[in-house]
Formats: structure tokens, sequence, C-alpha cells
């Protein structure tokens, strides 16, 4: 305390003193480092550089790692390394920190030592990860934000917290402590996307529009007008794609595929003879696939288109899967270019444009159960000339049957072909000494078949 009104004497001996204490501090200061001051975790508070760095040099790194206050995982010191740092960066570290006035500023600063830290880096930090990543097995997954089209209408779904880790962010912090006497990481868990996010309100502006779509569907002669609102009962967008719910759609391509394919039905057919008789199926003709008409009328809705022709959606079976007949719409689907054949007359008719270009006597499979000829709507499947056709008898023998013209119209192989080793040509032949299910034709008349027909044109077979 100074008291001028003493003299002048009492002031100068106070001034001195003040100028010795703020001397002193300032020389402390000048030696020493602030009280709270950490490196690499170490306490070296009040110490020198050169205290500092010897308590470095001989302080182990302590390889336990602890979340919050609880030990996440046991470490070993394999390397009995210690946080030793050189003075040089000790002594960076203290004019960092100086201050002309003792502080009492808390701070840990990091400098990377001289070990290699390699037992950090590699085990111990892969057990770290792996035991975060055990742990949320257990734990519950946050659930994102997202925008639904649903009933016609768009909302958004608010998110909902869980607490697994966030392994990531955890793992970061990791990082940046390996060289840390000791490892101690803060609690961080995966959050989940807001409604209010970007990405959440981007979604929800593309269903709001994709409810508003509407596709002209066009099948066959018929045009279907789909709105996107009526046909989808769900739809989100998840990484960027959407998924759909689309029960409503389904449904609708089962009724135009009950209205207008021609696949796996039993058909009307009228007979050469004038009969009106239901042929047994077979695989001639074409369907909507669910799936790929689903995926091209949504994908329309997406994209803003208005129009879409159903032709490539259609499927098949047999020899070709891609459907026959979809340009076709009279004779029930067959249309007016087919073969005919009745089991019961032995007969080939052949119809060229409405016109029948050939009539002749044929003989079918044996009637025995084994070797009929299949009754059905298929089509011919290729043509092809001088080959041999290959088999095996009621006995099991094998046999090689060359032909000059074939043309299969099954998968197990029933076609047209001629028959130069047929002794027994009569109406009768095929009740017990009939064909192994193809149409025997005389080698005569064989190309009033072959050279009339086109690959996939329908084969009639009836009763």
């Amino acid at each position: 305390m100074i008291f001028i009104n003493k003299g002048t004497k009492w002031l100068a001996a106070g001034l001195g003193a003040v100028v010795l204490i703020c001397g002193g501090s300032f020389f402390y200061q000048k030696q020493h480092f602030n009280r709270n001051i950490e490196i690499n975790g170490v306490k070296v508070g009040g110490m020198s550089v050169a205290e500092a760095t010897q308590k470095l040099k001989t302080t182990k790194l302590n390889n336990n790692v602890y979340l919050g206050e609880k030990l996440l995982v046991k470490g070993s010191d394999p390397t009995n390394s210690t946080n030793a740092v050189s003075q040089e960066k000790v002594q960076e570290i203290f004019n960092k920190q100086f201050s002309l006035f003792p502080s009492g500023r808390s701070y840990d600063y990091q400098a990377k030592g001289d070990s290699d830290y390699s037992y950090r880096k590699n085990e111990l930090r892969a057990a770290v990860k792996s035991e975060l990543e055990r742990l949320n097995v257990s734990r519950t997954a946050p659930k994102d934000a997202y925008a639904e089209l649903k009933n016609g209408s768009v909302h958004v779904i608010n998110a909902k917290k869980g607490n697994q880790y966030d392994v990531n962010k955890i793992m970061q912090e990791y990082d940046k402590q390996f060289s840390d006497n000791q490892i101690k990481l803060t609690t961080a868990y995966t959050q989940p996307i807001s409604a209010d996010s970007k990405q959440v309100q981007a979604d929800k502006a593309k269903l709001e529009k994709l409810a508003d779509q509407k596709v002209n569907y066009t099948v066959q002669n018929k045009t279907y007008t789909l709105a996107a609102k009526d046909v989808i009962n769900s739809a989100k967008i998840v990484d960027g794609k959407y998924e759909y719910d689309a029960a409503n759609l389904k449904k609708k391509i089962d009724d135009i595929n009950d209205s207008q394919s021609t696949l796996d039905k039993n058909l009307k057919f009228k007979t050469t003879g004038g009969s009106e008789i239901t042929l047994d199926k077979g695989t001639y003709g074409w369907a909507l696939s669910p799936i790929k008409a689903t995926k091209s009328i949504t994908t329309a809705f997406e994209k803003g288109d208005s129009d879409l022709n159903a032709k490539s959606d259609i499927y098949g079976e047999g020899y070709t899967e891609n459907g026959l007949g979809y340009n076709t719409t009279s004779n029930n689907g067959i249309g007016n270019s087919y073969v005919e054949v009745s089991i019961s007359q032995q007969h080939v008719w052949v119809y060229k444009n409405g016109t029948q270009v050939a009539s002749l006597n044929v003989v079918t499979g044996t009637n025995d159960g084994n070797y009929n000829t299949p009754t059905g709507l298929y089509y011919i499947m290729y043509k092809q000339t001088n080959t041999t056709l290959r088999g095996k008898n009621a006995d099991n023998s094998a046999y090689a049957s060359p032909v000059s013209r074939w043309a299969p119209f099954t998968l197990d192989g029933c076609g047209f072909h001629d028959a130069d080793w047929r002794k027994n040509w009569s109406s009768t032949a095929y009740l017990n000494d009939g064909s192994h299910g193809c149409v025997n034709v005389r080698p005569s008349q064989i190309n009033q078949i072959y050279d009339n027909v086109e690959q996939y044109e329908p084969v009639v077979i009836y009763s």
C-alpha cells in the first residue's frame, strides 16, 4: 500500500516494492507454464520447459480407452511407450500459452511425440471400433424423417431418435487423441435426418409433383388414363430412388390382362368345319408382366411422360418369352394366319391372311397316352431343312430320323415334318400306329405346310 500523505520517502519505498513484486512475477511467468496447462493430457502446470519435457518423457501411455466416464476398451502396453515430446515442441507450446500475468485458463495442447503410436493406430483403434459396433447391435437405431405419398396426398413423417453410437464421429475424435496420455472419448449418438432438412423437403416436393402425374397407357387398341394418386398406394424416396407400394396399379394391370391378354387362356375358336370350340391352353399369346408394367408406368410418372405404349411390357412362354400376337386383335387374338390341326379328322388346314392355302391329311401322335399330339394353342418355333430328329422309342431304344423339313411347335419336340419311312397313312393310323407326338406329313405334301408358315405363327390343335 502507498501512503502519499507520509512524505516522499515512504512513496519511494512503496513504489520500489511494487516493482520488485511485478518483476518477480514476470520472471516466473517467463520460466514456467500457466497452472492449468496440459500437453497430450499430461499436466505440466507450473513446470519449466525442461521439467515438462522430462515429465512427458517419463510418463507411460495409458492405453485404456474411455467413452465418457466408462471404460470402453482395456488396452495393453506392448511397446512400453511413453509420451516423449521433443524439447523444441514443448518450447513452441510454452510460447503459445505464455501470458504476461498468470492465467487459470485450462488447455490441453496436442503434440506428436517421438513414439510411432503403431499399437494405438492399428490394434487399439480396431478394438475400439469393433467394440462400438458390437454395442450398437443391441442399441436402437434412429429413424430418419421422410416424405411419403399415401392415399393421394403427401405427408412428412417425423424423425425418431435412437441411442446408437455415431461410430465415425467417435473414431474421428479417437484419431485426434492417439498421442494423448489417456484417451477419453466423448459420447456421440447417430442423429436422424430431421423433418425440416433440405433433403426431406426436396423429397416432399418431388412426391407432390409425382402425385399430380397422369399417364395414358395404351394396350393394343385401348388407352387407359392412369392417375398416380389413384394407382399408387404409397411412395417414398430412399437414397435418391423411389420406392412404391403399387398394389392398386398391379390390380389394374391384372384387370387389363383379364380383358385383353391371350396367354394362358382358353380362347374361343371357330373351326374350318364351322364348330365353335374352346381351345386348351398352350404357349401362344402375350400378357402384361406386372413387374415390367409397374416399372414402366411409375418411371413415366417420375419423368412426367404423359403417353406410354404397353408393348415393351409384354411377355410370352416357350421358345420365345417376348410375347406373340400383341398387334393382333382379330379372331380372338389368333389372327388370320395360322395352322389348324384336327386330331379326330387327321387333317391340317393352313390359312394365310384369312385365305385357306393348304388342306391335307396327316398322321398325328399315337393315341396311347404316351405319344399323343398335345392339344392347345401353340406356335411355330422355327423352321429347319435337312436335319435329323433324335429321341427314344417306347422300349427305350434310340432313334434317328432324317427329315427334309422340320417346323417344331412345342419345347418337348412336337412339330411338322415329312416322314418317308411311314407306310400307314390311313385316317385311323394314329390310334395304334401314330407318331411320337409329331404331325407326320407325306414328303410330297410337306412344302404345302412348310412354305406357307412363318416363325411364331399360331398352331391350333384340337381333338
